[in-house]
């Protein structure tokens, strides 16, 4: 089973358009962070750019073209029908994964496998270093596979890169 979150709108309807005939996909619009509530997301010229972080730099697809109240909760708070102890949890929040961490610290002893996005230069003001994240991952109790680049600047320096973990307790079970 696969369960999606998207807060925006726009975006949350092209989601939810392509897993209607799917049913073991979920959709849910919400966005996940460390407290529950509502708040405020810049929407970005490129849609899956949109932040509740303000951009470092302005580009074409990085230009703010609007805002949308959305609703946050955390991992968790979520009642779903979820085996945690099966799942592999992908984080991609566009510079708010430590607070979805942080958010889940509960849920996230639970899973196996976790994905998120770690940035060596930073896209959004505020965002954790890679130092900080990868300090929260360990200090919450996962260890790096592997890190693969997601995107480059224009002189060819990862920007930020997608970080497999294994959950080391999960993991002692298991190896």
């Amino acid at each position: 089973v696969i369960h999606s979150f998207e807060p925006c709108s726009m975006p949350f309807a092209q989601l939810a358009q392509a897993a209607i005939n799917d049913k073991l996909w979920s959709t849910h619009q919400v966005g996940l962070s460390d407290r529950q509530g509502s708040s405020q997301i810049n929407i970005m010229a490129g849609s899956e750019l949109n932040s509740v972080l303000q951009p470092c730099e302005s580009s074409e697809r990085m230009s703010v073209v609007g805002t949308e109240v959305i609703q946050m909760s955390t991992l968790d708070t979520l009642n779903l029908p979820i085996d945690w102890d099966r799942t592999f949890v992908k984080i991609d929040t566009q510079g708010h994964d430590s607070a979805v961490i942080l958010g889940g610290r509960g849920r996230l002893q639970q899973i196996p496998l976790l994905q998120t996005e770690v940035s060596f230069l930073p896209i959004y003001q505020g965002m954790p270093s890679f130092v900080e994240t990868l300090t929260l991952l360990a200090e919450s109790g996962f260890d790096v596979l592997g890190m693969f680049p997601v995107s480059r600047d224009d002189a060819g320096r990862v920007r930020e890169f997608d970080c497999l973990c294994l959950n080391r307790a999960v993991s002692a079970r298991y190896f």
